[in-house]
């Protein structure tokens, strides 16, 4: 992980980016009322390249978004390790998402592309082995290193349902993030919330996971019947 990459991101000012546009603007009026057309014309150039230097010298959403899949990876690979599972043939849901619970935009940093991004991100693992749900989780700080690792088994006949929830972080009115979470419920009530990207792939497999409980469910209770 990159962490001194990642703060820089959370750190960086765009004043250079400002100070650009603001240079640009001024050498465009001087283009407009026609006075030292010249001067007017190499102040824009020196306007818009200030604007376009301090654009590019910024690191980009984009990179904390890789390190998050990176995470994913390199935790799917441990947790598959662990379990001793094939990887080439086993069957886990993998996804990773940022923790955006509790956040602000005090908090968070908005990058170029207009995404509020905060400093924790999570990747989980979820897979079923027989009459069993196994649940990895892995919630990690992009900025420091610092992780923390849950670990959960369910019988499959335990569960309710794993379902998706969407939530909203406001602020002052408005809102700042949309954000979904896999909620795997109790039937007792308890809930497991981790972090999920709107992914249709994988929101399939939560599919496939409820209807093997479903099925468990099915067979606990024709057993007790019996």
């Amino acid at each position: 992980m990159n962490y001194k990459n990642n703060q820089k991101y959370f750190d960086q000012k765009n004043y250079l980016l400002f100070i650009g546009i603001g240079v640009a603007v001024a050498g465009v009026i001087l283009l407009i009322v026609g006075w030292w057309w010249m001067i007017g014309a190499v102040v824009t150039i020196i306007g818009v390249g200030m604007a376009a230097a301090s654009r590019e010298s910024l690191v980009k959403g984009e990179e904390l978004d890789k390190e998050v899949a990176r995470v994913e990876q390199t935790f799917a690979d441990t947790v598959i390790e662990k379990h001793s599972l094939d990887k080439a043939t086993a069957d886990v849901a993998v996804f990773s998402d940022y923790v955006f619970d509790g956040e602000s935009s005090a908090t968070m940093k908005k990058g170029t592309d207009g995404k509020f991004r905060p400093k924790k991100a999570a990747a989980s693992c979820l897979f079923v082995s027989g009459k069993l749900l196994f649940v990895e989780n892995l919630t990690v700080s992009l900025v420091e290193d610092n992780g923390e690792t849950k670990s959960e088994v369910y019988k499959l006949n335990d569960i309710e349902h794993i379902t998706v929830s969407d939530h909203a972080l406001e602020e002052n009115g408005g809102v700042l993030v949309r954000y979904h979470t896999a909620d795997i419920v109790t039937a007792e009530g308890e809930k497991f919330s981790l972090p999920t990207p709107q992914n249709s792939s994988i929101y399939d497999r939560f599919e496939q996971i409820n209807k093997e409980i479903k099925s468990a469910k099915k067979a606990a209770k024709e057993a007790e019947n019996q």
